[in-house]
């Protein structure tokens, strides 16, 4: 894999208590990361702010309303879309199966991506989120 081409500087949306968590997701996939959203929404806390970023490339508009207003009423969260066309064109993904896709290994560019960050939680959109994310990116894995 080629190194990924550069970005615009992406920086944390907020100056304090910034808890960033990123998701990859496909068009097909924005439902299942609507019903994550919808999970963290319902056990964030107010002492920390919520830096959520979607690396993807192709959620229509719609969708991406849609996830929005999960998250609309929480002043203390910012979703934000990253489309990673110019990121990635440059590089050629193994994609073996129709199960397996582009956005899979957009994991793996996170660092290049959020350069400005000292760390960020990785989540994958299939999921259920039961604990505030920020306990979780507060623990001392060192």
């Amino acid at each position: 894999m080629r190194e990924p081409r550069k970005t615009s500087a992406i920086f944390p949306a907020f100056e304090k208590n910034n808890i960033p968590v990123v998701f990859s997701s496909s068009n097909s996939f924005a439902p299942y990361l609507g019903v994550a959203l919808k999970s963290m929404m319902n056990t964030i806390s107010q002492e920390s702010n919520y830096d959520i970023i979607v690396l993807e490339k192709n959620i229509k508009d719609e969708e991406k309303r849609k996830l929005m207003s999960i998250c609309e009423d929480k002043a203390n969260v910012s979703l934000r879309f990253i489309n990673t066309k110019s990121i990635v064109s440059n590089i050629n993904f193994y994609v073996p199966t129709k199960d397996l896709s582009e956005e899979t290994y957009y994991t793996v560019l996170v660092p290049w991506i959020l350069r400005n960050y000292d760390k960020a939680l990785v989540l994958d959109c299939d999921i259920i989120i039961n604990h505030d994310v920020a306990l979780l990116y507060n623990t001392d894995l060192c």
